[in-house]
C-alpha cells in the first residue's frame, strides 16, 4: 500500500503532537475556536468564516491524523478519520441543496479532499477495518470527486487553486490506477495538467504569479510534496522546482518572516537546523530559514526578476557580516500577472535595515466578507467585503503613489506583467532600481530606488498625466508597528535604540508637503494599519509626502541614519521629465551629492560622492526651524539671541555625545536647541533656569509649540534685589535655587552658563561643581568678563579638575574637565522625560 501523501510538508514529529490535540483538546487554524471532531460545524453560518469554512471542508483536521497513523499504525487515528468522513458523507446526503455550504464542492477543496478519502478507503480496505458496504458508500463518494476533477470546467486553470485540483487527482488516481481504468485516466490527466499549470502560473526565474510570496511558498511546498511522493517524476519539473525554492529564498526577512507582500501573512520561517535539512531542498532555504546556522549564504546580494516583476537586495552588514538578523533587506514588488491576489500596491516596496523592520506592506487580513456584484467595491476591484480586507487591499496602505485618493485599476485594467526597467550596481555598494507602469489609463509613473544599505535610501517618482489632468499625490510611507514616528524640523525622524542615530525622513526638492502622522485611524478614512495574521490588525505609523493640483511633478524622499539632517532644497532638482536629477544632503557622514539620468533608451547612470564633515561646512545644518525660532526669540528676548552658529554647535554636540543631564543657566532659544538634540537621541534631560519671568513663560511656550516640553525641566531663576547684601542672603537670591535643584541628580554632562548674573557667586559655583566629572562640558558665553572667567579657571582647580579650555570664536569657550573630583552620585543611562504644570509641579 502507498504510504500518505504529505502534501502540506509538515514535519512528523510535530504531526503527531497535532494529532494527539486534536484528538483531546480540539483543531483550530488561524486562530478559529476549537472544534471536536465529532461535533464539526459543516454548515457554513457566517460569510466572514468562509475561510474557516473551507478548511473544514478540505478535512483539514485529518492531515496530522492520516500522518500520526502512518507513523505509529495506531488504529484510532484511522478510526477517528473514518467517523469524519461518515460524518460529512451524511452532511451532504441529507442537506437541501440550497442549505448546503458552498465549501463542499468548492474547487479547491474537492482537489484537497479527494486524496484524503483515497488514503482513508485504501487504509480501511487493506486493514479490513469497515464492512464492504461502508466501503463502497465511501468509493462512491470518492467517485463524485473524480468525476468533478474529470470535468476541465470545474478546473482553475490561472491560478494556485487549480495546482491543488491537479495534485489531488493524481494522487487519487495513482493510488488506485491498478484497480481502476478511469482512476489511471484520472493519473495521467492530472499530471498533464499539473505540467502545463506549473508553465503558466511560474515565470521562468521561478517567481509564483499571484503576487503573494506565501502562496509562491505553499505552492511550491505542495509541488515537493508530490516530488518526495513520487507522484512527479519527470526531470523537468524536478529540476524547476530547485529554481522555484532558490527564488522563494529571497523572500524571507532578516528576522526570518516571509515577505509579506499581497496576500501573504506575517509567516514565521524559522526552522532549527535538523528540521531546515528535512524541509527544503536548497542550501539557499536552508540558510534563511535556519538565520545562516546551516546552509549557504546568496552568491550576490541582489536579484533581479525581471519576469516576476521583482527586485531585492539582502546585503551582509557591514559590522557583523555573519550575523543573518543585521542583514540589509530591501524588496520591491512591480508585478500585474493578473488579478489572482493582487492588491492595489504597484511600485510599492519594503525595507529592513539594522535590526529593524522599517517599512512596511499592510499585510493580507483575510478572505472576508463577499463583495456584491456589481457594487461600488466590486467595481473597484474587490473580491471581499470586509473594511479591515478593504483596507489591507487599498493602495494607501502600501508605500507608492496615490492620486485623488483613488486605488490603482485592478478590475478595469490591463495587466503589465513586470514593470521592471532597468537595474545597477555601483562599486560604492549601491543599488537602483527604476519600474514604470501606467495608472488609470492616462497617468505615468516611474520610481526610481536608489539605495546604500545600512546608509541611506532615496525614493525618486515622477509621474505625468497624458491627458493634462491635474491631481492631489500623495507619496505613502509605512512604519513597523515597534517603531514610533516623530515630526521633525525637516519631515520625520524614527528612533531606533540603542543604536545612536535615529531614521530621519525628509523631501529633498520644494514642492512636496509632509502629513500628519496617521496611527490607527478609522475616520474618515482607514489608515495607519497592519495586520500580521488572519483576522488581526494592528496599529502602526504612517504619513505621505504631498503635492497638490499638479499634472506633472517629482518627489525625491530621502531616508537616513543619522543625528543631523539639513537637506539641501536650493541645490537638489530634477528636470520636469523626472529623466535627469541632482541631490544634495548633509549628515553626520558629511555632505552627499547624488547625480541620476535615465535616458529613454541605454542604461541609467548614478554618480554619488561623499565629502567629509568639517566646521567649515557645519553651519550648512542651518535649518529652517531654528531660523523661525530665531526670530521669534529676537522679538521677545531682553538680549540678543544666542547666535545661529553657537545653536548648531549645541546641537552637534548634544547629538553626538548623548548627554544624560544638561543644565542651561538662562532661557530661550539654546534650551530649544539642546531640548531638540535631546529629542533627537530620544535620551536624556535638560533642567533650565531662566533669568526672567517673561523669558521663562517664552521658552515654555516655544517648547510646547515644538512638542519639546517633556524632555524639559523649566525653572525660574531671579537675580537678588540692590537692596539685599547677597553674602548675608546667599539663599535669598534664588525663587528656586541651583543648589536645591540639582542636589539629587546625577554628574551633569553639560552646563551652559548663558546668562550674565549666574557665576559671579563662588557659593552658586558650588551648587552644581558637585555634579561636574571627567568629560563634563561647561560652555562659557561671551559676555562673561575676563576677572569672572579667571575665578572660574580658579574654582575649576580648587576641586582638582584638569581641562582644556576651547575658544568659540566671539561666541564664548568651552571647558572639557579631564580629570579630578568624580561626580558624588554615579547612575546608568536612562531616559528621561519631564512635564511640567502652571504650578511649576513637576512630574516624572
Amino acid at each position: 500500500m502507498l504510504p500518505y501523501e504529505d502534501l502540506s510538508n509538515v514535519d512528523i514529529e510535530k504531526s503527531i503532537i497535532a494529532a494527539n490535540n486534536t484528538l483531546t483538546i480540539g483543531w483550530s487554524r488561524r486562530g478559529y475556536d476549537r472544534i471536536f471532531i465529532n461535533q464539526i460545524p459543516w454548515e457554513l453560518k457566517d460569510p466572514k468564516e468562509r475561510s474557516w469554512n473551507f478548511l473544514i471542508h478540505c478535512w483539514d483536521m485529518l492531515d496530522s491524523l492520516f500522518k500520526a497513523y502512518q507513523e505509529t499504525q495506531n488504529e484510532l487515528y484511522i478510526r477517528n478519520c473514518l467517523s469524519v468522513a461518515l460524518d460529512w458523507t451524511n452532511y451532504v446526503h441529507s442537506t437541501p441543496q440550497h442549505s448546503i455550504s458552498p465549501m463542499v464542492w468548492y474547487d479547491m477543496a474537492v482537489g484537497i479532499r479527494s486524496y484524503r478519502l483515497a488514503y482513508l478507503i485504501d487504509v480501511l480496505s487493506e486493514k479490513k477495518l469497515v464492512s464492504e458496504d461502508i466501503l463502497a458508500s465511501l468509493w462512491d463518494v470518492l467517485e463524485q470527486h473524480r468525476l468533478y476533477l474529470e470535468n476541465d470546467e470545474n478546473i482553475i486553470f490561472h491560478n494556485n487553486h487549480g495546482l491543488y485540483q491537479a495534485a489531488g487527482q493524481i494522487a487519487m488516481g495513482r493510488r488506485f490506477c491498478q484497480k481502476s481504468v478511469n482512476m489511471e485516466k484520472a493519473y495521467t490527466q492530472g499530471k498533464k495538467r499539473l505540467r502545463f499549470m506549473l508553465m503558466q502560473q511560474f515565470c521562468t526565474d521561478g517567481i509564483h504569479k499571484e503576487h503573494s510570496p506565501d502562496y509562491h511558498r505553499m505552492v511550491y511546498e505542495t509541488i515537493k510534496a508530490l516530488i518526495d511522493a513520487g507522484l512527479v517524476d519527470d526531470q523537468e519539473t524536478i529540476i524547476f522546482s530547485r529554481v522555484i525554492e532558490e527564488s522563494l529564498s529571497w523572500f524571507i526577512l532578516p528576522d526570518q518572516h516571509i515577505t509579506n507582500f499581497g496576500d501573504s501573512d506575517y509567516r514565521l520561517m524559522s526552522r532549527k537546523p535538523d528540521e531546515a535539512i528535512r524541509k527544503w531542498n536548497t542550501p539557499e532555504m536552508q540558510y534563511v530559514v535556519s538565520g545562516g546556522m546551516i546552509g549557504k549564504k546568496p552568491s550576490k546580494s541582489s536579484s533581479n526578476f525581471s519576469e516576476g516583476g521583482y527586485y531585492v537586495v539582502k546585503s551582509p552588514s557591514k559590522y557583523n557580516p555573519d550575523s543573518f538578523s543585521q542583514t540589509s533587506y530591501l524588496a520591491q514588488i512591480a508585478a500585474f500577472h493578473s488579478r489572482a491576489h493582487k492588491h492595489a500596491d504597484d511600485l510599492s516596496f519594503i525595507w529592513s535595515d539594522r535590526g529593524f523592520n522599517l517599512l512596511v506592506d499592510a499585510g493580507r487580513y483575510g478572505y472576508i466578507g463577499k463583495a456584491e456584484q456589481g457594487s461600488e467595491l466590486w467595481l473597484d476591484g474587490y473580491w471581499y467585503s470586509d473594511v479591515n480586507r478593504v483596507y489591507c487591499e487599498s493602495t494607501r496602505a502600501h508605500n507608492t503613489l496615490e492620486f485623488n485618493d483613488k486605488n490603482f485599476p485592478r478590475k478595469t485594467a490591463k495587466p503589465y506583467g513586470s514593470a521592471i526597467r532597468r537595474v545597477i550596481e555601483l562599486e560604492q555598494d549601491i543599488y537602483a532600481i527604476e519600474t514604470e507602469c501606467k495608472h488609470f489609463k492616462s497617468i505615468r509613473h516611474a520610481r526610481l530606488i536608489i539605495y546604500k544599505p545600512a546608509q541611506w535610501l532615496l525614493v525618486f517618482d515622477w509621474f505625468h498625466d497624458n491627458a493634462n489632468e491635474t491631481h492631489q499625490v500623495k507619496q505613502w510611507f509605512h512604519i513597523d508597528k515597534k517603531l514610533q514616528a516623530n515630526i521633525c524640523e525637516n519631515g520625520y525622524t524614527i528612533p531606533l535604540s540603542p543604536h545612536s542615530e535615529p531614521l530621519q525622513i525628509a523631501s529633498l526638492l520644494k514642492g512636496p508637503t509632509p502629513s500628519k502622522i496617521y496611527i490607527g485611524e478609522e475616520d474618515p478614512i482607514m489608515q495607519g494599519w497592519w495586520s500580521g495574521q488572519e483576522r488581526e490588525i494592528e496599529e502602526n505609523p504612517a504619513f505621505y509626502f504631498e503635492l497638490e493640483n499638479a499634472a506633472t511633478g517629482n518627489f525625491a524622499t530621502l531616508f537616513t541614519f543619522s543625528n543631523l539632517l539639513h537637506p539641501d532644497k536650493q541645490w537638489s532638482k530634477s528636470n520636469t521629465s523626472g529623466r535627469k536629477g541632482q541631490f544634495r544632503w548633509i549628515d553626520e557622514c558629511g555632505t552627499h551629492e547624488l547625480y541620476f539620468e535615465r535616458p529613454k533608451s541605454g542604461n541609467i547612470s548614478i554618480d554619488y560622492k561623499l565629502t567629509n564633515l568639517t566646521e567649515k561646512n557645519i553651519t550648512l545644518f542651518q535649518n529652517d526651524q531654528l531660523n523661525d525660532l530665531s526670530k521669534k526669540i529676537t522679538r521677545i528676548s531682553s538680549h540678543p539671541p544666542s547666535s545661529m552658529d553657537l545653536l548648531l554647535r549645541l546641537y552637534v554636540s548634544c547629538t553626538r555625545k548623548k548627554p544624560n543631564l544638561v543644565v542651561v543657566l538662562g532661557g530661550g532659544l539654546p534650551v530649544l536647541s539642546i531640548a531638540t538634540a535631546l529629542k533627537t537621541n530620544n535620551f536624556g534631560k535638560l533642567i533650565s533656569f531662566s533669568r526672567s519671568e517673561n523669558e521663562e513663560l517664552t521658552t515654555r511656550e516655544m517648547l510646547l509649540s515644538e512638542d519639546l516640553s517633556s524632555w524639559v525641566e523649566s525653572h525660574l531663576l531671579k537675580p537678588a534685589p540692590k537692596n539685599i547684601d547677597i553674602k548675608k542672603n546667599k539663599e535669598d537670591h534664588f525663587e528656586l535655587t541651583v543648589n536645591s535643584t540639582l542636589k539629587n541628580e546625577p554628574k551633569v554632562d553639560i552646563i551652559l552658563l548663558d546668562t550674565p548674573y549666574c557665576i559671579n557667586i563662588k557659593e552658586n559655583l558650588n551648587s552644581f561643581i558637585k555634579n561636574l566629572t571627567s568629560g563634563s562640558q561647561i560652555w562659557v558665553r561671551k559676555f562673561i568678563n575676563q576677572d569672572e572667567l579667571d575665578g572660574f579657571r580658579t574654582l575649576l582647580k580648587h576641586y582638582k579638575f584638569d581641562f582644556t579650555c576651547s575658544n568659540l570664536e566671539s561666541e564664548g569657550c568651552i571647558f572639557v574637565l579631564e580629570s579630578g573630583k568624580t561626580s558624588l552620585t554615579e547612575t546608568k543611562n536612562r531616559k528621561a522625560k519631564f512635564n511640567f504644570s502652571i504650578d511649576d509641579k513637576y512630574q516624572g
